[in-house]
């Protein structure tokens, strides 16, 4: 007793010893009446002032009870912080259950009697727990009708519960070892990488009661005290109920989608088809000025929908590139800046994720870069499509192995899919990825499957992702034959006096945009065309890899540099929308967007709240001739990769960075430059970026550099920039 005692003297005697209370076993015998320092009190003892409820809570001397059924009891004082100490006082009538949700995404905090409700049979659903994701080590409840403390503590990644001074659940759930866990509140329509939430007490029917409830800011400087707190076992009997309670979770949840869907049959969202081309130029299509290789098609569509002038990949090259528009961050918060193998984790929110949830069918056909598969038997591994948000995934699962258009093998969700008659040659240097027969070109196999999702989902609203590998150079061929361009045949362009590789680049073009013709046929046959928004892109600029040069067809228009350089013509790419009766024929648009923006726009197509993290707005209203709110930013890319390391863009203005050393190509004559520096450009007069401004306009300079900085993107300065604060 002395030692209770002796805590109490000092938490209100001496001010340093707040720090102890952060960091110890909190006292058995509860919290005082007085907000401990640091904290600030949420209750009032005779009033519910800054909490709303439906009639059915009261509060008598501190003291807050349900009374009858209505709803939580829900704190108005705004969104929690995304970093806090909550601590509060609880107590349940035998049998009762409740429960203390303080983020979005099903973060909860169960109370719960422990000996006769259901729930308390399965640790991971008893009174401490983190609902149907996380069970405590142990049970430290008292027993009905006495007083419980409780405290949440999240930081970061890190959550913590503790009860009654005992701290009972410690993960990080971005921690591999606790994936199984992150899946099952996933599973049940959860994500723990969501932020933002209000504080509600829950109505369960049930008698509960709650008292000093205490709430702290833990500031970015303060480390939590970690240590290793074990998940108490869980039996197999009760590991089967579970099971079999998620399962009539997710069947309740489908029928929920199924619902949803009927209800909006009338007024039916849109499918999103979402065609990207890899390395095409800025100028490879008519609609943007090329005149020797003809594309009809896309120049029809850019004629029945809308032409954006200034639409920016997510990087200079493929893999950074693919992770911005999947999950609409710049690379300044993905912080993957180069080619560098990056799979993703499983707990990334994705827009295939997101619509999916919302009841939209997902698939995919192509190139994906961001869950590596060599081999079989490295198919089951978190970075998978089907794990990230798509029903359904037809093609390659190496980045690498896609430079090969006739593959052994492709894959169909976690299926070996064997190419017929193609065989691969084990010359040196073509490191598995060259063809010594060649029979099945993979581009046709991967637009008859997207043809084929397209046919079994047109009675609902799908999501769809065509990531085609076309006119990506075989590097491995190139190195070994000297001619990457792999194509069937050279089609028109046969007869041209070019050199090969300039007409299988041609002829590979033209095979896409002879399959965008066939696309927006397959729509007019299933009647789905005024339900689809369309739309084509490139991840990234021009090649100039497996002997094709991307001058010899001027494939950056006006624009300066090509693939991995930070100049436009590295970055900035075609992008044509259609969606008939929608969006209006023939227009344009120079409203600067990037690949972070798909994200927020399918949200807002599909009806569906965008993550707050997230960098990107929706240019839906610029697609429908309006402007886009939220569009005063800047745009932000970072790369290891080729001769210039960042580049920010706010309206008019382009500040490009150069590492020390550069070996530069330059289209315009620029000189290089022998020391880290910045150059400003001009893009309304000057999209070529051949008059460096920074001279004549330091003060702007200086205010686009401090903005960028100002949202910590370079707190840590990133191995690429070379820059500090």
């Amino acid at each position: 007793m002395q030692m209770k005692r002796s805590f109490t003297l000092r938490l209100f005697g001496f001010s340093f010893l707040s720090f102890l209370i952060s960091v110890t076993e909190l006292p058995s015998a509860g919290y005082a009446d007085e907000s401990p320092a640091g904290f600030t009190s949420l209750l009032a003892d005779d009033s519910l002032d800054g909490w709303s409820h439906q009639g059915n809570w009261s509060i008598d001397s501190g003291v807050v009870a349900r009374e009858g059924s209505g709803g939580p009891l829900t704190y108005q004082g705004g969104p929690l912080p995304d970093n806090f100490e909550l601590r509060f006082e609880w107590k349940v009538a035998k049998g009762s259950n409740s429960g203390i949700y303080y983020r979005p995404g099903q973060y909860e905090y169960q109370i719960l009697d422990n000996t006769t409700h259901r729930d308390g049979t399965n640790p991971r659903t008893s009174a401490a727990s983190l609902y149907f994701c996380m069970q405590p080590s142990r049970d430290v409840t008292r027993a009905a009708g006495q007083w419980n403390t409780g405290r949440i503590v999240c930081k970061d990644t890190v959550i913590q519960h503790w009860c009654n001074g005992v701290k009972v659940i410690d993960f990080d759930y971005e921690d591999p070892r606790w994936q199984f866990h992150v899946d099952l509140l996933n599973k049940r329509g959860g994500n723990l990488s969501d932020r933002g939430g209000k504080l509600w007490l829950q109505d369960h029917g049930d008698p509960v009661w709650f008292r000093n409830i205490y709430l702290r800011t833990i500031p970015d400087e303060e480390s939590l005290q970690r240590s290793e707190v074990t998940p108490a076992n869980i039996p197999n009997d009760v590991l089967k109920k579970e099971a079999e309670k998620l399962e009539g979770i997710m069947k309740r949840r489908q029928q929920a989608r199924e619902a949803a869907d009927e209800k909006q049959s009338a007024t039916r969202r849109p499918n999103i088809i979402y065609v990207m081309a890899d390395d095409l130029g800025y100028g490879d299509l008519g609609c943007y000025g090329q005149s020797k290789i003809r594309t009809p098609n896309l120049d029809q569509m850019a004629a029945e929908g809308i032409r954006f002038t200034d639409h920016y990949a997510g990087h200079t090259v493929c893999r950074p590139s693919r992770l911005v528009l999947w999950t609409g961050q710049h690379v300044g918060h993905t912080r993957l800046i180069g080619n560098a193998s990056h799979n993703l984790t499983g707990s990334e929110t994705t827009v295939a994720r997101l619509l999916q949830d919302a009841g939209y069918a997902t698939g995919g056909v192509g190139k994906w870069a961001l869950g590596n598969v060599d081999t079989p038997d490295e198919i089951d591994n978190a970075g998978h499509p089907n794990n990230n948000g798509f029903d359904y995934w037809f093609g390659y699962m190496n980045q690498s192995n896609a430079h090969n258009y006739y593959p052994a093998f492709l894959w169909e969700n976690d299926r070996l899919v064997t190419l017929k008659g193609n065989v691969i040659d084990d010359v040196p240097n073509g490191r598995g990825r060259v063809a010594k027969a060649k029979v099945t070109y993979s581009h046709d196999v991967m637009v008859e499957k997207a043809f084929e999702f397209i046919r079994r989902n047109a009675s609902t609203p799908f999501l769809l992702h065509m990531h085609l590998t076309i006119p990506h150079a075989n590097n491995e061929a190139g190195r070994v034959h000297g001619d990457g361009m792999e194509v069937p045949d050279y089609g028109i362009y046969a007869n041209e006096s070019w050199p090969n590789p300039e007409k299988g680049f041609a002829a590979m073009i033209g095979r896409l945009d002879s399959d965008m013709g066939r696309l927006f046929d397959l729509l007019d046959e299933q009647d789905i065309a005024k339900d689809t928004l369309v739309i084509f892109t490139s991840d990234n600029g021009p090649h100039h890899e497996g002997g094709h040069d991307e001058e010899f067809f001027d494939s950056n228009g006006v624009l300066q540099g090509s693939k991995r350089s930070m100049h436009e013509g590295g970055i900035r790419v075609p992008f044509i929308a259609r969606w008939p009766g929608k969006i209006s024929a023939g227009t344009t648009s120079d409203w600067p967007s990037a690949f972070w923006d798909f994200l927020p726009t399918a949200c807002h197509l599909a009806g569906v709240a965008p993550p707050k993290s997230i960098d990107g707005v929706s240019y839906l209203p610029a697609l429908l001739g309006q402007t886009p709110a939220g569009g005063d930013r800047y745009l932000y890319w970072a790369s290891s990769e080729g001769d210039t390391s960042v580049g920010i863009r706010r309206g008019r203005w382009k500040l490009v960075n150069y590492p020390p050393t550069q070996k530069r190509r330059p289209k315009t004559g620029i000189p290089a430059i022998a020391e880290n520096g910045w150059r400003l450009f001009d893009l309304a007069n000057d999209p070529a970026e051949e008059n460096d401004l920074a001279g004549q306009h330091p003060e702007r300079v200086r205010r686009m550099l401090e903005e960028v900085r100002g949202d910590g993107l370079w707190d840590e300065p990133q191995p690429a920039h070379g820059l500090k604060n």
